[in-house]
């Protein structure tokens, strides 16, 4: 949420749908698979879509105001940009490392397991490089039963949907 206080609504949604060129870019790369003139077409023809249908109308006496605001913000568009940059690509990876991952396992389960073990690494970097972390999370601080009872409705969701898929 850190770019939503860089960036206007309309520039947030526009920059977040970039997660599709970017994974598109990242799905030929790493899975080895062309994709074709009209997929290409296809791609550009959404992004710009997206860039007009989240386009504000600027009245000219209004531009002024506009730039002020922009600049009055804390460290601008830039951060935004790069806050978005960062998440569209660190989405496009992570979708198609599973999907790698899931093409290469001989099973459900299989693929459930390395799915999980490459989840791992991110939460455990997250307790570690957070001061105090393992503590609040040896005592569950800040769970509740309805948290919990959505946490286990949803991976017996996950379960569910992997063996029926």
């Amino acid at each position: 949420f850190e770019a939503l206080r860089h960036l206007s609504p309309p520039e947030y949604q526009m920059l977040n749908n970039m997660k599709l060129l970017t994974t598109s870019a990242v799905y030929r790369m790493v899975m080895q698979r062309r994709l074709t003139i009209l997929q290409w077409l296809a791609l550009v023809l959404l992004a710009v879509g997206m860039t007009v249908a989240t386009m504000e109308p600027v009245v000219v006496s209004d531009a002024r105001s506009v730039a002020a605001t922009r600049d009055e913000t804390e460290g601008g568009a830039l951060v935004g940009l790069g806050c978005m940059l960062i998440v569209a690509w660190c989405s496009a990876f992570a979708s198609v490392s599973n999907e790698w991952l899931i093409k290469r396992s001989t099973g459900v389960l299989e693929a459930n397991f390395w799915l999980y073990v490459f989840g791992l690494f991110p939460c455990c970097w997250q307790i570690w490089a957070t001061p105090g972390a393992w503590p609040r999370l040896l005592r569950l601080e800040g769970f509740s039963m309805l948290t919990w009872s959505i946490i286990f409705c949803n991976a017996v969701l996950g379960q569910t949907i992997a063996f029926l898929l």
